[in-house]
């Protein structure tokens, strides 16, 4: 197991007019990734410096999806996104928080990766390109108050 931490960059809430989610609701993230040691892939890149992208999505009629994070590399760029999917109800959940402020830290475990002598991870993405997410977690800030 790999865990991977992140500070959230950017939240994109798919909503309609009257502040509630669409048919499909999805909640975009631009991720960067703060978590050391360093995760390599198979050309020796790090993946530190990545493009970082989440999906957090509802999980529809029942249908359980698998969480996954996947490596492709555009123009150059390492460019990996991870799709989550949550229960309706924790799926609301984190709508409301996120909508009151931002998370202030999203831990991702993943499965798939191999751990080096120097304590970082490698993905043998030439391989892999997908690998399983096995939990996520959300950490958001206690509210401001006066005392």
């Amino acid at each position: 197991m790999t865990v991977l931490t992140f500070e959230t960059r950017e939240v994109v809430l798919t909503l309609d007019q009257h502040g509630a989610a669409n048919g499909a609701p999805v909640i975009s993230f631009k991720l960067r990734l703060s978590s050391t040691p360093s995760v390599y892939v198979s050309n020796g890149d790090t993946l530190q410096h990545a493009n970082w992208t989440m999906q957090l999505r509802r999980q529809v009629d029942g249908a359980r999806e698998a969480d996954s994070l996947t490596y492709s590399r555009s123009d150059g760029k390492s460019e990996c996104q991870l799709r989550i999917h949550q229960s309706p109800g924790r799926f609301r959940s984190l709508l409301d928080m996120l909508k009151g402020g931002h998370a202030s830290e999203i831990t991702v475990v993943t499965d798939g990766m191999e751990h080096q002598d120097d304590y970082s991870s490698r993905w043998d993405t030439d391989r892999v390109p997908v690998v399983n997410v096995l939990r996520v977690s959300f950490e958001f800030p206690l509210p401001q108050c006066d005392a």
